[in-house]
């Protein structure tokens, strides 16, 4: 199980907006000139330089808020808890309606086992930001350690599964959340779901070899010994290592963050390397689906997937691209050769049914809708609703 206080949920700014609210603090130029140098040695892993930079920028102007955060994340880091957590306070006494302090707070406390606090903080994080995937993810993490400790761990399972589910509801490129979601599945006795999210992670982050471990050991406790031997085969395989994982790693942080010119300059400078890279090209393509470039993104998917014939998500954010064009047919054509690398996709199986049912195909769509039905469970249930109500339209199943 990880923390989640990747880059995305850092806080860290750049620059500042001059059109900000004439009541929020706008920062001396030399703090935010600081703070930026902090956040470059942060995100070098240079933790002793990144805070002399942030402690600077709040000695020259202490009411900066988001130097008060990232110097509170360096502490955290470094494992000094009370100066995180008085650093991080100081933070939210000066923006109290900004939603990162808690969040991190809330890491903070997970860190020294204060679980209630923790939860109380990841919930003031939500509150704030109902669309905020780290604290989600967080609070999910946190009933997990608790349930570890308690001889009847169940109900805190249930609950890191519904934070969990959120989570990648909000971001499904949460790919360490899938794990963690199968991995709970699995101890609920849910094998079906549990080999559905390990699948979810593997397509999102392919580098991250520990889903494979994880299905392979669900297979194992099945019984399956040819499908856990060949998962142990592919978990033990050497991940990509250096300077590309961390480039991707990062732009993927901006990409979360709407940084898109950030992001696609990152994600271009991992292909000059690896001109074979499909998660690059899978990330570009994410990236200019994010600024309404369907063109561009129809492209990048398309490169992604001929690289790696299997890789899902490129099939799937393909079709979306396809589909933003208008262009059903082929959307349609991206859905199919998703399933046929993962039959049992269900955001594949749900779109392709609403796609068939606009296009007039209703054969094929109550096929479709009612394959996404007996699988889907209880994990999607606004699109089994809709799914439910096309059904009854086309004849049931």
């Amino acid at each position: 199980m990880r923390i989640r206080f990747w880059l995305m949920a850092i806080g860290l700014i750049f620059c500042v907006n001059a059109a900000q609210a004439k009541d929020k603090h706008i920062p001396l130029d030399v703090a935010v000139a600081h703070n930026n140098q902090g956040v470059k040695y942060l995100t070098a892993e240079d933790l002793e330089r990144a805070e002399w930079e942030f402690k600077t920028a709040v000695e020259v102007d202490p009411k900066y808020a988001d130097a008060q955060n990232n110097l509170g994340l360096v502490y955290k880091y470094q494992g000094h808890y009370p100066e995180a957590i008085a650093a991080l306070r100081r933070a939210v006494k000066i923006d109290s309606k900004w939603a990162s302090p808690f969040n991190h707070l809330g890491t903070v406390y997970l860190a020294t086992d204060d679980y209630s606090k923790a939860i109380d903080n990841f919930k003031k994080a939500i509150a704030l930001d109902k669309n905020y995937p780290d604290a989600y993810y967080n609070m999910g993490i946190t009933y997990l350690k608790k349930a570890s400790q308690e001889n009847d761990p169940k109900e805190n399972w249930k609950k890191a599964v519904s934070a969990l589910q959120k989570a990648t509801e909000i971001d499904p490129h949460l790919y360490h959340a899938h794990t963690d979601l199968a991995d709970t599945y699995r101890k609920l006795g849910e094998w079906e779901k549990a080999i559905l999210r390990y699948r979810v992670a593997i397509e999102t982050n392919p580098s991250d070899l520990t889903p494979w471990k994880g299905l392979g050991e669900l297979y194992q406790e099945q019984g399956d010994a040819a499908k856990a031997a060949e998962c142990f085969a592919k978990a033990s395989a050497k991940p990509p290592q250096g300077k590309e994982k961390n480039q991707l790693a990062l732009g993927e942080s901006f990409l979360n963050q709407k940084r898109y010119g950030e992001a696609l300059a990152l994600f271009q400078d991992v292909l000059k390397n690896d001109p074979q890279n499909a998660k690059a090209y899978f990330d570009i393509g994410y990236t200019q689906l994010g600024q309404g470039n369907y063109a561009e993104a129809v492209k990048a998917f398309q490169q992604a997937a001929k690289i790696q014939p299997n890789f899902v998500g490129a099939y799937y954010n393909l079709a979306a691209a396809y589909a933003a064009l208008d262009d059903l047919n082929n959307a349609v054509s991206a859905l199919e050769q998703a399933l046929l690398a993962d039959p049992n996709h269900l955001r594949s199986l749900y779109d392709l049914g609403r796609i068939y049912q606009k296009l007039g195909r209703k054969t094929e769509a109550a096929a479709r809708l009612c394959q996404f039905k007996k699988l889907v469970g209880d994990t999607m249930p606004e699109e089994k609703a809709i799914a439910d109500k096309l059904l009854s339209q086309l004849g049931g199943c």
